[in-house]
């Protein structure tokens, strides 16, 4: 799936989304539609899609949301698989999921995720969520872990 939403914002990101979940997927662009952040949305329902996408391209995202719990590969494996390949080193990867486990996103930090973004469950808090992730990453690319909980309104 790509995103091809008109922009005139020149802090436009390429932004790739892994979930397994395709309601969560829909969900996601269609937030995305709204603010406007997107110069392209690709999305992928699982690890294994998404490793041979990146294998096999020269465009690189500048934003990678990956989901944490998913079939055949979870996110932890696919995050592992992607840092062990220098050319993948500078993609921001935000995990994005229901779960919060202080142990696993420990883990998940060490292993190279950027950011850890609990899944909102309405609009308006996946839409707060996204600009302030955004922002983050905007701001300060791969510097620091953040982990965004809040609960924006749900």
């Amino acid at each position: 799936m790509n995103l091809n939403v008109p922009h005139n914002d020149t802090n436009a990101l390429s932004i790739i989304l892994v979930d397994d979940d395709p309601e969560d997927r829909d969900f996601f662009e269609e937030v995305l539609k709204k603010i406007d952040y997107g110069k392209g949305l690709r999305s992928f329902s699982s690890g294994m899609l998404l490793l041979d996408y990146l294998n096999a391209t020269e465009n690189l995202p500048e934003m990678l949301f990956l989901d944490l719990i998913m079939p055949a590969m979870d996110g932890q494996e696919c995050l592992a698989k992607i840092r062990s390949e220098p050319r993948f080193d500078k993609i921001p990867i935000i995990i994005y999921s229901t779960a919060i486990d202080m142990t696993i996103i420990d883990r998940l930090f060490k292993i190279g995720a950027n950011r850890y973004l609990r899944k909102p469950y309405t609009f308006q808090g996946l839409e707060k969520a996204l600009r302030r992730t955004i922002s983050s990453i905007q701001k300060n690319p791969r510097g620091g872990n953040a982990i965004s909980n809040v609960s924006y309104g749900e």
